[in-house]
């Protein structure tokens, strides 16, 4: 169960994060520098990923995810000139990891689908955008136009994970709470671990990116990284969470 959870989390941000930063580098360019630390990192979490869940049906497609991020770190030089190749090849590895494994779900597959993505979208565009507001401490002269595509990504995932959690919550997962009085709100396990997952996961972070928004639109880049950051471990906690509800539940709850 653990190392189902930890593949499950680790594949969705290393698919996300290639996905982020592809559809950055396709609205402007970033440095070359900031694209093989992505890929790279996305290959080191995939790797930590299919070692925890080498058993899972879902192994074959992180596997691919593996090879893709590690063909990418070695080709950014190669296709740096060429930026709709190189963003188009970052997005799309990115998001066939993030679409493809839910495929292998017996039950709820759009469901799977759907938490599958938003997922990857959130735990990527957060990751993706902290590492590029690293950049301007190093490039001033780099246009805030990127930071500001991951901004927006960042609102746009966010809004998405709370509207796919809401779902599952209606469509499938109240049974799974076990909620019979207002006292299992405290004593029911899987009611504490969703109450814990909503607050980390979507509420704070569903804050933070409007702070995030509104400091990137007066231009302080570190005062935005700074907020990435708390955003990235909470929501790094929200998706462990989330990814442990999806495990014993069957995806009914996400």
């Amino acid at each position: 169960m653990i190392g189902a959870t930890v593949a499950v989390l680790t594949a969705r941000l290393a698919a996300g994060s290639l996905l982020a930063a592809g559809i950055i580098h396709g609205v402007h360019r970033v440095p070359e520098g900031y694209l093989r630390l992505v890929a790279r990192g996305a290959a080191a979490a995939m790797a930590l990923g299919l070692l925890a869940g080498r058993s899972r049906p879902e192994a074959p497609f992180w596997a691919l995810l593996l090879a893709g991020a590690i063909v990418l770190a070695f080709a950014v030089p190669r296709f740096g000139g060429r930026r709709g190749a190189l963003a188009a090849g970052m997005a799309g590895i990115g998001l066939l990891g993030a679409l493809l494994p839910p495929l292998t779900a017996p039950e709820l597959p759009g469901l799977a689908l759907a938490s599958s993505f938003s997922g990857a979208a959130l735990l990527g565009g957060v990751a993706a955008t902290m590492l590029l507001g690293h950049w301007y401490l190093v490039d001033t002269a780099l246009s805030i136009r990127p930071l500001s595509v991951g901004s927006s990504l960042v609102t746009g995932a966010t809004a998405l994970r709370v509207g796919v959690a809401t779902f599952a919550l209606v469509y499938a997962g109240m049974a799974e709470l076990r909620l019979g009085g207002l006292s299992d709100i405290i004593y029911s396990t899987p009611a504490l671990f969703f109450g814990f997952r909503v607050l980390t996961g979507l509420l704070f972070p569903a804050f933070l990116a409007l702070m995030i928004r509104n400091t990137v639109r007066i231009r302080s880049t570190q005062s935005a990284t700074g907020l990435l950051y708390v955003a990235l471990i909470l929501v790094l906690f929200g998706e462990l969470t989330a990814a442990f509800l999806e495990v014993v539940t069957a995806g009914r709850l996400v």
